[in-house]
């Protein structure tokens, strides 16, 4: 096919992105560095426009979720998105520049890397699992390749679990009720269809079976790891099977914390960690009137936010005075408790369960001042733990994480990832354990790359993102603990960054309805270039024109 014309190339100034049409397709045109570039125009992950995202060098950053890419191939450096970006050739005569229509995909790796011989195991089919697997492929690893998963579903998009995929289910659910006259049925939510974008239901499966056929890897779902033995390196599995390793990577993630009071195991009492686990909350949600959530976290916040949009009533009970106050601060606590009680939602704050009570199954839930509440379902809330109590033979942090180097590894052998590992956080270089769905399958790319003996750390910058109702909050850093606050609008409105520092250096910042400046952001803090503290007390100014 001829190239196209599509724009003068003063239109494009350096650091500069436009889309333009390319016969009926949507292309993003790039100038960075100098070069001129044509990608395609939507993130591979949700869809986002790309063109509302930053340019950091030949880095482009997605403004949703903040996958990234090099403009230079389209190759993906940063996750959530799986796939590479397609592009186009290109290029600029006279004041003019051409795009060929021809989609231009990356190659895959060429060259195996180590034996054919050698057997990696990675333990865990989350989003660290399933990055590592896919890692180990793309750097052209060419030896035996297992996945092991406590879990029957192939590798799945756990955030949607607190989001989309109860809001959806409660709508199929009812929608199905309507439709019969009668008592509704469960149904599985839809699955997205290509190329639709972000607000639509997302398919939850990562990949489908054929692609793991494809990348040989040989899944070993529904299996629980009974012991791991770092020192003979041999792993054993429910059901009795015995793998030896060359090399393995431990990323089992979290365990959902239990309460230890009178009544938690009376049917009706739910936590949220699993597929499993969102479709019983589901059946029993179409059932349900009366919710009490036990945690004002973010999971509890999200599954809130999602109850109500299904219509039903939800008291939210933590002893903290205010919703992630310890994460986000004061003001933006009480900014989103005031958006949940808009909304109709209750809090008892300050406030610890007592007991659960019914005769089988939950009625009711006593309050540790004696308040008793209405109760057909609850919801447990209250973080997790390491599933790390099967491993041998390697001395634990005192919580149960796997203490790991910045390469991620824990020993001879062994390598760790995602919600269990203790790791040196780039930024301040203290061992910090971070529960984020993105830094796991960051993590999972580095060891993976780690384990084949290619040059490997953690450099990344921490990042996430919470919806609740129609308002996406996003966070990149790592805060611990603060002692400096700067506001860039009011929390109040719902339009705003937060900035939180220490010693005049800034740590971590959140914001609502600010993508652009978040992911110029992130990548301030990862290449060290942020301002120091003091300037984000002062006035705004253009974040994004630090990146060029």
């Amino acid at each position: 096919m001829n190239p196209v014309a599509i724009l003068g190339s003063s239109e494009l100034p350096e650091g500069g992105m436009k889309t333009v049409l390319v016969g009926e397709q949507e292309v993003l045109l790039v100038r960075g560095q100098g070069q001129v570039y044509a990608l395609q125009a939507y993130c591979p992950h949700h869809g986002a426009p790309l063109v509302e995202g930053v340019l950091s060098g030949t880095r482009l950053v997605c403004p949703w979720h903040h996958a990234c890419f090099d403009v230079r191939d389209g190759k993906l450096l940063e996750p959530p998105a799986l796939d590479a970006l397609t592009c186009f050739g290109v290029r600029q005569q006279g004041q003019t520049i051409w795009v060929e229509p021809a989609e231009r995909v990356p190659p895959p790796p060429s060259r195996p890397l180590g034996s054919a011989r050698r057997t990696l195991v990675i333990l865990g089919g989350g989003a660290a699992g399933q990055s590592a697997v896919e890692e180990l492929r793309r750097q052209g690893f060419g030896g035996r390749l297992v996945l092991i998963s406590a879990e029957p579903e192939l590798p799945y998009d756990r955030p949607h679990l607190s989001k989309d995929y109860l809001v959806h289910g409660l709508a199929a659910t009812e929608a199905h009720a309507h439709s019969q006259g009668g008592k509704p049925e469960q149904q599985e939510p839809p699955a997205q269809e290509e190329g639709s974008h972000m607000h639509s239901h997302p398919a939850l499966a990562l990949r489908g079976e054929g692609f793991y056929r494809a990348m040989d890897i040989e899944l070993r779902l529904g299996r629980p790891i009974t012991r791991l033995d770092v020192q003979t390196r041999r792993v054993e599995l429910a059901g009795g099977e015995v793998l030896s390793y060359d090399a393995a990577l431990l990323a089992t993630g979290g365990l959902a914390r239990r309460l230890e009071i009178p009544g938690a195991d009376l049917e009706g009492v739910f936590s949220l960690r699993s597929l499993g686990d969102a479709r019983r909350l589901v059946t029993s949600a179409k059932e349900a009137k009366q919710v009490i959530l036990v945690g004002a976290g973010f999971i509890g916040m999200e599954v809130a936010a999602s109850l109500r949009k299904g219509g039903l009533e939800v008291t939210i009970v933590a002893p903290d005075p205010i919703p992630l106050k310890r994460v986000l601060g004061e003001r933006v606590g009480r900014t989103l408790q005031a958006l949940h009680e808009a909304q109709g939602v209750r809090f008892r704050l300050g406030s610890k369960l007592a007991a659960i009570e019914g005769s089988g199954r939950v009625r009711w839930v006593r309050l540790e001042d004696g308040e008793i509440l209405p109760a057909d379902l609850v919801l447990v809330g209250i973080g997790v733990r390491p599933a790390t109590a099967f491993v041998q033979g390697l001395e634990l942090a005192e919580d149960g994480s796997v203490p790991v180097d910045a390469s991620l590894q824990a020993a001879r052998g062994l390598w760790a990832a995602g919600d269990i590992a203790r790791f040196p956080d780039p930024q301040s270089g203290r061992p910090v354990r971070v529960e984020h769905w993105r830094l796991s399958q960051q993590h999972g790319r580095v060891a993976a790359r780690a384990m084949l003996g290619l040059e490997a750390r953690y450099q990344g910058v921490p990042f996430f993102w919470s919806e609740q109702y129609d308002h996406s909050l996003v966070y990149v850093g790592h805060a611990a603990g603060w002692n400096q606050e700067a506001y860039w609008g009011e929390p109040e409105t719902g339009d705003f960054l937060a900035f939180y520092g220490q010693e005049g250096r800034l740590l971590a910042a959140c914001g609502l309805w600010r993508d652009r400046e978040m992911a110029a952001l992130e990548e301030l803090l990862r290449t060290r270039r942020a301002p120091p503290f003091s300037a984000f007390e002062a006035e705004s100014f253009d974040l994004v024109s630090l990146l060029i």
